[in-house]
């Protein structure tokens, strides 16, 4: 009984004016996603909204309708980000991305949340854990609460010529700024404290040097 979806998907982002947004802080990879499908000139279109209601880019019209089908039956529909990209072409410059989706049945949702945190860790460190699993796979999910970890992932990406990843992992500045999401406000002091004492370092290290 099919209860359980996984899939890599690209999705695409409408004005390239606004497309750079999706490179701050707002958006950071392995951040979770709503899907919210709506009927736009007679299609259906699933945006994807972040955790500020800002939407930031929309899969294909055949994805989305896959996905309508899915939120028809009552399933719960997610994205994590995996990474964005920036494809230079002849009429200009895209923004585009990856996003990592997981839909399930709603009572597999506590052990699904489990596994989607342990998702979220290993997106935020570049690594693409397979995610699109056959029903004895799914079986095992639910049976250990969501501790199962498939071990098999995928291979980094190879952008082609004219593309450039703009962000596939967290950075420090991410990391420090995801602290602070969470509330760690130990661990994000502290490390805003070790970026001040090594910027120090190096303005007394330059100094030294220019004052010989």
């Amino acid at each position: 009984m099919d209860r359980y979806f996984g899939s890599y998907q690209r999705f695409d982002t409408v004005a390239d004016k606004d497309a750079g947004y999706l490179l701050n802080a707002d958006n950071l990879v392995g951040d979770s996603f709503e899907i919210d499908i709506v009927f736009e000139d007679k299609t259906r279109v699933a945006w994807l909204v972040n955790k500020f209601g800002k939407r930031i880019g929309f899969f294909d019209e055949d994805f989305s309708r896959q996905l309508a089908l899915m939120e028809a039956k009552g399933w719960v529909l997610n994205a994590y980000l995996s990474y964005v990209a920036y494809t230079e072409e002849a009429e200009g410059g895209k923004y585009w991305g990856e996003m990592a989706v997981v839909c399930y049945e709603k009572q597999i949702e506590a052990q699904v949340a489990t596994f989607t945190k342990w998702l979220s860790s290993k997106l935020q460190d570049s690594v693409r854990p397979r995610i699109d699993f056959d029903n004895g796979a799914v079986d095992k999910l639910v049976s250990s609460k969501g501790t199962w970890q498939p071990e098999q992932t995928l291979p980094i990406l190879k952008p082609e010529k004219g593309t450039v990843i703009m962000k596939d992992s967290l950075s420090l500045g991410d990391k420090i700024i995801e602290q602070g999401r969470k509330g760690n406000i130990g661990c994000y002091a502290i490390s805003w404290g070790f970026i001040i004492a090594i910027v120090a370092l190096v303005l007394f290290a330059i100094a030294g040097i220019l004052f010989l």
